[in-house]
């Protein structure tokens, strides 16, 4: 049929059903560009509280059982506190395999981040057989320092997989302060190889240069992530730094690098430990303040763009 043959009421709908149908498409267009932003800021919130927050408990519980793990390895008796340390992990890592398992946390996630939990589950998975070669004394120090070392590291790579978010300086942000977390899991590395060393009243072969290495590492890494933060983070990390137990733990620092390898590091293990227990947790209290404010702020952003 001929348009001109059209009754007037179909001329006149086809007038505004063409300029509607379009605008429709033109909608649907403009939504799908900016609601997967906006579900990626809201996915923010769900990473930091069902990964984040949990795995950051579970690196802060194998961090001090690792180090009562080098501890007992290099005396001759077993550690009371170690048994209750390992209780302590059981129960952080109990709640993360709840969180990480959740349905919320699953549908935020993208292939390369569940891929990253899968492996971090699959590592801590390990755990209990390591233990066992452990108590057995089948692991030296340095098998012990090594097993700890990969499980925190996978939670660290699973971290990582979380930067995706759409603003480039939120994303910035937030792998700065993932960095901020690598640094200072070196710096407890450091804190657990010495307990071992002044347990055993000596370096092990290979153990001073380590340790060397892992202090050069924790410096240039801090570094690196503090250049990346946002003015007002970095300002405030900075007059963190300024208090004295973090000039103490640096001065101690610098003693062990520059100490023989032949002789008993000549640091004071109480004064190391009271400024390291210092210095590690006010720095985590930090990455965890700013890791929250940067979920939180994550939320008016998404509302903003819709």
């Amino acid at each position: 049929m001929r348009t001109r043959d059209w009754p007037i009421r179909s001329k006149l709908t086809a007038l505004v059903v063409v300029p509607v149908t379009a605008l429709l498409a033109l909608w649907i267009f403009a939504t799908t560009l900016t609601f997967g932003p906006a579900l990626d800021l809201l996915s923010a919130r769900t990473f930091r509280y069902d990964l984040g927050r949990p795995g950051d408990a579970v690196v802060a519980e194998l961090q001090r059982e690792r180090r009562l793990t080098v501890e007992q390895l290099a005396g001759t008796r077993a550690l009371p506190a170690l048994a209750e340390q390992r209780e302590r992990t059981d129960r952080a890592l109990t709640e993360l395999r709840r969180r990480v398992t959740g349905e919320e946390l699953r549908d935020a996630a993208d292939a390369s981040l569940q891929a990253r939990i899968d492996q971090l589950v699959t590592a801590l998975d390990a755990l209990p057989a390591g233990r066992g070669f452990i108590d057995q004394r089948r692991l030296d120090r340095a098998g012990a320092f090594g097993l700890y070392n990969g499980m925190i590291g996978s939670a660290f790579q699973a971290f990582s997989a979380t930067a995706t978010l759409p603003e480039p300086e939120l994303n910035q942000e937030s792998r700065a302060l993932t960095e901020l977390g690598r640094s200072r899991e070196l710096l407890a590395q450091a804190d657990a190889l010495l307990s071992g060393v002044v347990t055993a009243g000596r370096y092990a072969e290979g153990e001073h240069a380590r340790l060397v290495q892992i202090i050069g590492n924790h410096r240039f890494l801090t570094e690196d992530a503090v250049a990346d933060l946002p003015a007002a983070e970095r300002a405030a990390y900075q007059r963190l730094t300024e208090q004295p137990a973090f000039a103490r733990l640096r001065v101690m620092q610098d003693r062990l690098v520059a100490g023989d390898p032949r002789t008993v590091p000549s640091v004071d293990p109480a004064g190391w430990q009271a400024s390291y227990d210092e210095v590690q947790q006010q720095l985590r209290e930090y990455e965890l303040d700013a890791a929250d404010g940067l979920a939180d702020r994550s939320v008016p952003n998404a509302i903003r763009i819709l």
